[in-house]
């Protein structure tokens, strides 16, 4: 079997550029919004500029571009304790996500070019980007009451298991939407700007699961 062809530096540097500008784009976004909005557009050039470092191999000792420096520090983020982190991977590992980030950014470029509908695309791909990250983890956390019921399942051995497939349907009808957009909406309408918040990641994860189940246990209760 023929081995996998290596990600070209050219490539990795087409995917790069795209992922810094889009969150050079996002703080501008932030820039002109305010509350949950400006903080949500602040979340997602964080992901865009976490994917442009995935795209480095492990262990450069290359010099990070300028665009890069200059949103890590508006971000408050660490550029050389990320690239200690990176240092940490298992060669396998580190070439896994490099390709595989290097390959988003050449899917997300082509498709963003050209569609009728890239406006509205783009607002479900920034949701699903969102729920994708811990910050995900967050909003499942507290809403459990809501999908645990109809996505815990009963195995042939009598365990019982969570079905996944079924969470976001269940998130859909309480909240009464059908798209990720909507439904991240919802939620900052609840959580504000502190469904974003970057404090230690189990502190700010109970944080926002408390507003949330508190939200939902009130609507029960009425």
């Amino acid at each position: 079997m023929a081995r996998a062809k290596r990600p070209t530096g050219d490539a990795a540097t087409n995917a790069r550029k795209r992922f810094y500008r889009s969150a050079e784009r996002y703080l501008k976004q932030a820039a002109k919004s305010t509350g949950a909005t400006a903080s949500r557009y602040r979340e997602l050039a964080r992901l865009n500029l976490e994917d442009a470092l995935k795209t480095y191999s492990t262990g450069t000792t290359q010099k990070f571009s300028k665009p890069i420096q200059r949103i890590a520090n508006e971000l408050g983020i660490d550029l050389e304790a990320k690239r200690q982190k990176m240092k940490e991977r298992t060669p396998e590992t580190a070439e896994k996500i490099r390709k595989s980030a290097i390959d988003l950014g050449g899917r997300s470029q082509r498709a963003l070019a050209g569609t009728k509908a890239k406006n509205e695309q783009l607002r479900q791909d920034e949701a699903r980007s969102i729920l994708n990250s811990p910050i995900g983890s967050r909003i499942i956390g507290g809403t459990v009451e809501i999908w645990q019921e109809a996505a815990t399942e009963t195995t042939d051995t009598g365990e019982t298991q969570i079905d996944k497939s079924k969470i976001l349907p269940s998130l859909y009808e309480y909240f009464g939407v059908d798209n990720l957009a909507d439904l991240l909406g919802k939620v900052e309408e609840i959580t504000g700007e502190t469904l974003y918040s970057h404090g230690t990641v189990d502190e700010m994860y109970e944080t926002v699961k408390l507003m949330l189940q508190k939200h939902v246990s009130s609507n029960v209760a009425a």
